[in-house]
């Protein structure tokens, strides 16, 4: 759990809204260049590059060009579903 916050798990929903700029520290959708496809990532802005911190410790923060990154969407909200809900 980073900073007191439940991680993201495998089931849960997210809602997104999609937009093409995030604050400071909100989790975006982010696409750059050595993702294949689009990620989860808390994003902060240093200069002309960003840092996308993932909130699972087990993956490292990647710093990039802020030109090299499209976001597409900005997290609203998260629902866990109930233990049962993830069985089915």
């Amino acid at each position: 759990m980073a900073g007191g916050r439940k991680p993201i798990e495998e089931g849960d929903i997210v809602i997104v809204r999609e937009q093409a700029e995030a604050l400071s520290g909100k989790i975006a959708v982010v696409l750059w260049p050595e993702v294949s496809e689009a990620q989860l990532r808390r994003i902060y802005y240093r200069g002309d590059q960003v840092v996308l911190r993932p909130d699972n410790p087990e993956y490292v923060p990647e710093v990039v060009s802020l030109k090299d990154i499209r976001i597409i969407g900005v997290v609203e909200a998260i629902q866990a579903l109930p233990a049962a809900a993830k069985e089915i």
